[in-house]
């Protein structure tokens, strides 16, 4: 193996973190943020069970190897093409946890709009919530085009939107 070659483990944990799991936890946060510790709970139970299911499946479902041969860029839907539920748990993660975080800023901002209170803090869940849509989006298309054409630019600008969107909700001036 070539220093820093894709293996089949490197493949998986890389998958499982990147693609599945780390935006459905985010919706989780936000789940425990905005509802009743009854919901919260409920839904940690329901990303709990889906965590496990995502770890078997992405360590056990067969590979197709000729997916890893390219060291420099690993053509996911190639390597999960035998099996495709690690795919189908991707979309399903990142899709509920986007929708749950963005939703969960809008709706932040609205309560700060509608009490006319925190101005800043508003305009900074604004912010994130365009930020992590512009982030899915980028996801959404790479999914229906099979193209990483404009992945990398959207969340490039997703993060800074995101970023943006945090220094104006703890009160730092963003530069104008």
């Amino acid at each position: 193996d070539a220093m820093g070659a894709w293996t089949p483990l490197s493949a998986r944990t890389f998958y499982l973190f990147g693609a599945i799991l780390n935006v459905g936890y985010l919706g989780l946060g936000t789940m425990y943020l905005l509802f009743s510790r009854q919901v919260a709970r409920i839904s940690l139970i329901i990303t709990l069970l889906l965590t496990a299911y995502a770890v078997y499946s992405t360590f056990t479902v067969p590979l197709n190897l000729i997916a890893l041969a390219n060291t420099q860029e690993v053509d996911w839907k190639l390597l999960f093409s035998v099996d495709v539920a690690p795919r189908i748990l991707a979309g399903v993660f990142s899709g509920v946890g986007s929708i749950v975080v963005i939703a969960g800023a809008l709706w932040s901002a609205y309560i700060f709009w509608r009490k006319r209170i925190m101005k800043e803090r508003m305009l900074g869940l604004i912010l994130l919530a365009i930020g992590t849509f512009t982030v899915a989006f980028g996801g959404t298309l790479k999914g229906l085009l099979h193209k990483d054409d404009y992945l990398y630019t959207t969340i490039a600008i997703g993060v800074v939107l995101m970023f943006l969107g945090y220094l104006q909700t703890i009160r730092i001036s963003v530069p104008k």
